[in-house]
């Protein structure tokens, strides 16, 4: 236990610690949302980015700081959206607003033609 907590403290900012050892904070998260990623792996700020609602925006996910291009929708069992703050979800976003359409498009042509 006394490792764990030394490894805890030396990983948290002092801010961090100290705001949440007096009770102004909720946890660990509100901490990192308004302080900063001081001394998280990728996945802990990936966990973090995606459960601050400042990212979620009509149902649509924008994170920079998120590495993956699909993450979960807000509430997990609807399925997954694209971050489109990485610029392959950026990419896939404008290809499927414009590529569906052409080729909704073409197939009609084809059609009409026969």
């Amino acid at each position: 236990m006394a490792l764990w907590l030394n490894q805890a403290l030396q990983q948290t900012p002092p801010h961090c610690l100290l705001l949440t050892l007096s009770g102004l904070e909720a946890g660990p998260l509100s901490c990192v949302v308004r302080w900063g990623t001081y001394g998280m792996s990728q996945r802990d700020l990936n966990d973090a980015e995606w459960a601050n609602p400042s990212n979620w925006s009509a149902g649509l996910y924008f994170s920079k700081k998120d590495t993956r291009v699909w993450v979960p929708k807000s509430i997990p069992w609807t399925g997954w959206t694209l971050n489109l703050g990485t610029r392959a979800g950026a990419c896939s976003m404008i290809g499927l607003l414009i590529g569906l359409p052409l080729l909704m498009i073409l197939l009609m042509s084809l059609v009409v033609r026969r």
